[in-house]
């Protein structure tokens, strides 16, 4: 490494030789005049002449940029864990967990399944919550953990995991409240996470028609009543089933999860 003349100033300074001398290569293929690589404490300073230094500075820059998002691309998938995945799986892990507690434990079922006057006339609060846990039978179960992979990744990318998960299982939970409610004082006993789950499709609702009606320089095409259309053609195709179908509990969670869609992402947008 030849030294600098005095004319010539420091552009860039790397931890090691190779990064310094792609530098040197990008200097050369770019502004053509000559550079200088001296080490010096803490690595290798990169030198060019003074009247090509912030010509040089620019190409160095835009290069670095490139190569970050060529790193990031080619990023091994299983390097950076996705939280919603995460999420997701402690979620069929619970709802595996909680079937298999349904079938050894003695009336596991019936002690924390959604039940009207368990909860309205004894006081047991933590039905609404637990019950979204239970299910049926093996189909039910299935059909609600294919559901959930593609509805609660969906909310968690548009409001966030934290907002999206907390705000599915509460307005779930909600759900069951409000059915209890109708219901009561009659008997009205349901269990099944179908609740989070339309309560999931509500807060995607929601929020998405929040974004697009809060967006800057918005086309006129893009109308809030697009996802509006888009979740409630879900509700029909998946809420809305046969005989022993919780309808009640479907469409309160659909309308307390958009309701609370719209207003975490009213919030957000504030922001």
């Amino acid at each position: 490494m030849d030294a600098p003349p005095p004319e010539a100033i420091p552009v860039r300074r790397y931890p090691s030789m190779r990064a310094a001398s792609d530098g040197a290569l990008v200097a050369l293929a770019t502004v053509g005049g000559p550079c200088w690589l001296r080490a010096e404490p803490g690595g290798i300073a990169l030198y060019a002449d003074s009247t090509v230094s912030p010509r040089l500075d620019a190409e160095l820059s835009a290069f670095e940029t490139e190569q970050s998002s060529a790193a990031a691309v080619a990023r091994p998938a299983g390097e950076e864990r996705d939280p919603w995945l995460v999420a997701l799986f402690l979620w069929f892990v619970a709802l595996l967990a909680a079937s298999v507690a349904q079938s050894d434990i003695a009336g596991f079922t019936d002690r924390y399944l959604s039940s009207s006057t368990a909860l309205l006339a004894g006081g047991e609060w933590w039905r609404p919550l637990t019950a979204t846990f239970l299910h049926g039978d093996l189909g039910h179960l299935l059909g609600n953990l294919g559901l959930g992979a593609l509805l609660l990744p969906l909310a968690s990318r548009t409001l966030g995991g934290p907002a999206a998960w907390s705000g599915a299982l509460a307005c779930g939970a909600l759900a069951n409240i409000a059915t209890a409610l109708t219901q009561f004082p009659a008997e009205y006993r349901a269990l099944g996470a179908s609740g989070v789950l339309f309560a999931a499709l509500g807060l995607l609702t929601g929020a998405s028609a929040v974004f697009v009606r809060r967006s800057p320089g918005r086309a006129p095409w893009r109308s809030p009543l697009v996802p509006l259309g888009a979740g409630l053609a879900l509700f029909g195709l998946y809420g809305v089933g046969g005989p022993g179908t919780d309808l009640l509990g479907h469409a309160f969670g659909f309308l307390i999860g958009g309701a609370a869609g719209a207003l975490i992402a009213w919030g957000q947008t504030r922001r």
